[in-house]
């Protein structure tokens, strides 16, 4: 199981942990970005424990990806405004997409996710 991040929010890339906490960081996210984070391993499980995000133009979205280049993703759930706490996402394997798109004007809390894949699973060379 691995964890991969990149764009404007904190990031803390892991290989190995089977568990921890994402989000953007400490007080409002950045203006104009995209933030994004890779899970990769079997029975991935998403719980989105704080959403808060710009009503109407600002979105964090889930999808499942085909490879880890994410290049092709199917959408598992997308929210706005403050909805989408307290949800569970689940994928029996491959890997999940968590991402946060803000627009120009306004931002908000973001959100914290908590994540979690079994101890073997879906391994790959992030180089």
């Amino acid at each position: 199981p691995w964890l991969t991040c990149g764009g404007g929010c904190a990031c803390s890339p892991s290989i190995g942990l089977h568990a921890g906490t994402i989000s953007d960081g400490e007080g409002d996210y950045p203006l104009r970005t995209e933030c994004w984070w890779l899970i990769a391993g079997r029975n991935i499980q998403v719980k989105l424990e704080e959403v808060d995000v710009e009503e109407g133009f600002d979105f964090l979205r889930l999808s499942s990806c085909s490879d880890p280049s994410c290049n092709q993703s199917l959408p598992i759930a997308s929210f706005t405004g403050n909805s989408g706490a307290n949800k569970t996402f689940f994928l029996a394997a491959g890997v999940m997409r968590v991402s946060l798109l803000s627009d120009f004007g306004i931002s908000a809390a973001g959100f914290v996710a908590t994540w979690r894949t079994d101890s073997e699973g879906y391994y790959c060379n992030l180089a």
